[in-house]
């Protein structure tokens, strides 16, 4: 769409400039605030009193951020769409607030939720910001903030049902739409299984996610059948904790390498609370069944290329990939399915071309 100059904002990460073009007529904003040095600072100090330090650090900056994200937008009269990635600090500040309702921060959340003073038309992607049940969606405020998003994309079934069902008990008009996360199922290829007669149960993720605990579970408990193999984030400098001995860990892996480590697994453990995370759809591009433990999911997978179980427990896991350890061959025809349903739905043209339809409804109105 060459015609359609679009700001993508998006959050900044180590490494990545504050400013690139994916085209002429598109730039992508990473924008990083320079202040509230002496909140930082606070955060050295020890106790409870360092812990407020640090939430006060992360909202300080995370404002700031907004502050710069908006006047920069208002600063370019000739943007078509604004098209806004996440609001990642809105859940913690909107819980915060449900614990301690103090004005300020209910005025800080109704500012952050007034994307008007954009004055482009803009397309907000959630990243899961709305995802889960409808009372965790409810309790972080996301009606208060989606009641102010005339069109939300959705990368969750979840997320996709929660507006849904605020639009319509409230009366109020949101185009929402669900569009998955993309996949570049060129760089992300199936590549062949090992033989070997261990199964490999691969699980990629961040430190502090909670998930975690269950993989540690599983290498504690597992049988001499099963192999446990982790490639975990850590925040630079915060050094890596030991974990369970069983666990083989790869730590801060880059994103061009981790074909090479889902190409090493059998299996791809899924162990988050709802949706198809970035890792789990790459998994399934490189050809690896994904088993999600959860005890809600309104993702719609295959079974059999993607069961669920709703018990954490490391017994309950192995019940569920036991087959695949005696039938490799069914292991495989599921790796195959998993890639085809992978290219089907979730590659980057796919995901491209419904953005695409978006962009002109958006524009048409």
């Amino acid at each position: 769409m060459p015609d359609v100059r679009a700001i993508v904002l998006t959050n900044p990460h180590p490494g990545e400039p504050k400013s690139s073009k994916l085209f002429s007529n598109v730039n992508v904003e990473r924008i990083s605030p320079s202040g509230a040095s002496w909140l930082r600072a606070l955060s050295l100090i020890p106790g409870g009193v360092a812990r407020q330090a640090i939430i006060a650090t992360k909202l300080a900056t995370f404002l700031e951020r907004e502050r710069k994200r908006r006047a920069f937008v208002r600063s370019r009269i000739d943007v078509s769409v604004v098209h806004y990635h996440s609001m990642s600090f809105w859940r913690n500040l909107a819980s915060f607030a449900a614990r301690h309702p103090a004005a300020p921060l209910i005025r800080i959340l109704d500012w952050l939720s007034d994307l008007k003073s954009y004055q482009q038309p803009v397309l907000f992607t959630d990243h899961s910001l709305f995802g889960g049940t409808y009372e965790r969606f409810a309790a972080t405020r996301g009606p208060e903030l989606a009641k102010n998003l005339p069109d939300v994309v959705c990368v969750e079934r979840s997320g996709y049902n929660n507006v849904r069902r605020f639009a319509q008990e409230s009366g109020t008009s949101i185009n929402v739409e669900y569009v998955p996360n993309p996949i570049d199922t060129d760089i992300f290829r199936q590549v062949p299984m090992s033989d070997s007669d261990t199964l490999i149960i691969g699980y990629v993720g961040r430190l502090e996610k909670t998930g975690l605990s269950i993989v540690e579970n599983l290498a504690r408990e597992a049988p001499p059948w099963i192999h446990v193999r982790a490639a975990l984030a850590a925040p630079l400098g915060a050094g890596t904790p030991p974990l369970w001995g069983s666990i083989e860990t790869k730590w801060n892996v880059p994103n061009q390498a981790l074909p090479e480590f889902y190409g090493s697994i059998h299996i791809m453990l899924d162990p988050y609370e709802f949706g198809l995370p970035r890792t789990t759809l790459e998994a399934m591009s490189c050809g690896r069944p994904v088993l999600r433990v959860r005890e809600h999911d309104a993702e719609s997978l295959p079974s059999e290329i993607s069961p669920v179980i709703n018990s954490a427990s490391p017994q309950a896991i192995q019940s569920a990939v036991e087959h695949w350890h005696t039938d490799r061959e069914d292991l495989r025809r599921a790796g195959r399915a998993a890639r085809q349903h992978a290219e089907r739905e979730f590659s980057a043209e796919i995901v491209a071309r419904r953005y695409r339809s978006i962009y002109e409804g958006l524009l048409a109105a």
